[in-house]
């Protein structure tokens, strides 16, 4: 599935918003910090991106810092698409 940064977006805080049962989801919230989502979360959010959006995240990608935020996940996808 290819789209917008703005739609990629939304599907990202959609998804994290119900697989998480995050109602209070806003998209500048701390994932991890917060403790919304753990090391397997992680693991389950990586292959839905991997899969959804046919990209490959490899072990620079998969910092803290490109999970933190709706926002940040969204960035790293449209940085990996443009690869």
């Amino acid at each position: 599935m290819r789209g917008s940064k703005m739609n990629c977006k939304a599907e990202v805080f959609r998804y994290i918003k119900e697989k998480y049962n995050m109602q209070d989801l806003k998209e500048d919230s701390a994932l991890f910090t917060s403790g919304a989502i753990d090391s397997f979360g992680i693991i389950e959010l990586i292959s839905e991106l991997e899969n959804k959006y046919k990209i490959h995240l490899n072990d620079e990608d998969l910092s803290k810092g490109n999970f933190e935020t709706v926002e940040a996940i969204a960035n790293l996808i449209d940085r990996k698409r443009n690869d």
